[in-house]
């Protein structure tokens, strides 16, 4: 999160000559950093979660259990590097929960914006506030697409600014992208995490916890798509080097004759695109046919 004195001072620079403008500028930038806020958090109560269940998937195996651990051990100590590098110095010592709660408060106390006299820009900054408020009060997750929105709405609200307000409207938003690009390969490679483990087992557990382990990397894909990020399809589909990434093949003749050469056989790695923006977030590893 953006440190205290700073946001006081964000909150200062963003503020404009026209009350509906100071309002829009200071709840858009509020909602910005929040929302970032919110999907920090609550992936990490997420893949909390995930690796609960692992790990009572795999009680009655020491061996697997030590393996699932250290894995929520890694979880957790990524988050905390991560968090701590974000977090308001006045919510040092505060509980995750109490800290998203206080955020949510936060947001849905935000004042209706007066809708007269709005030009286009004000008026849909408005009602992506309004939609912010409703993602809280519904209990959904953010995504990662409304990021995106408001920090286009951010830019050109402060299009009009005098150039010190502009240009420190610029460095944040440049703040905000880097930290969305690292929030998202934090989740990303802590995803990874839980499909080594479901990997693994496959190859050497027994059914039971490859069917209860697959249905927990299930629920982390959907919570993954809540956010805006989507596996990549290419199972089956032939080699695309814009999406994928060729690390093994089989021959041919190895294969059943449904197959065509360069025909994706099997999926060592999933791949990932940012769904708002089409971006390739991670290419697929896979093994072709040749």
């Amino acid at each position: 999160m953006i440190p205290f004195n700073k946001a006081i001072k964000a909150y200062r620079l963003i503020s404009g000559p026209q009350k509906n403008q100071v309002n829009i500028n200071q709840h858009i930038y509020l909602c910005l950093t929040r929302t970032l806020s919110l999907i920090e958090i609550d992936s990490y109560l997420a893949y909390l979660y995930y690796t609960a269940r692992i790990v009572k998937i795999l009680e009655a195996s020491p061996e697997w259990l030590i393996e699932a651990e250290k894995i929520k051990t890694i979880i957790k100590h990524s988050y905390s590097m991560h968090f701590n590098q974000h977090r308001k110095p006045n919510r040092e010592g505060m509980e995750i929960m109490e800290i998203k709660d206080l955020i949510e408060q936060e947001l849905l106390s935000l004042k209706p914006i007066e809708v007269n006299n709005l030009n286009e820009t004000e008026y849909s900054a408005s009602q992506l506030i309004l939609e912010i408020k409703e993602t809280v009060t519904k209990g959904n997750r953010m995504s990662f697409k409304l990021i995106q929105e408001l920090s286009q709405k951010l830019d050109e609200l402060s299009e009009g600014d005098e150039k010190s307000k502009r240009d420190f409207i610029k460095e944040e938003l440049v703040l905000a992208e880097q930290r969305e690009k690292e929030l998202i390969k934090l989740l990303l490679d802590m995803y990874e995490l839980l499909e080594l483990v479901s990997t693994t087992i496959q190859q050497n557990g027994n059914v039971e916890w490859v069917t209860e382990v697959e249905n927990v990397i299930n629920k982390a894909l959907a919570m993954l798509g809540d956010f805006g990020i989507k596996e990549i399809d290419v199972q089956n589909k032939l080699y695309d080097g814009e999406t994928m990434e060729g690390v093994d093949t089989i021959a041919q003749s190895e294969v059943s004759l449904h197959y065509e050469k360069y025909q994706v056989y099997s999926i060592i790695r999933r791949g990932f695109i940012n769904i708002s923006t089409g971006e390739i977030l991670r290419k697929a590893r896979v093994k072709t046919v040749l």
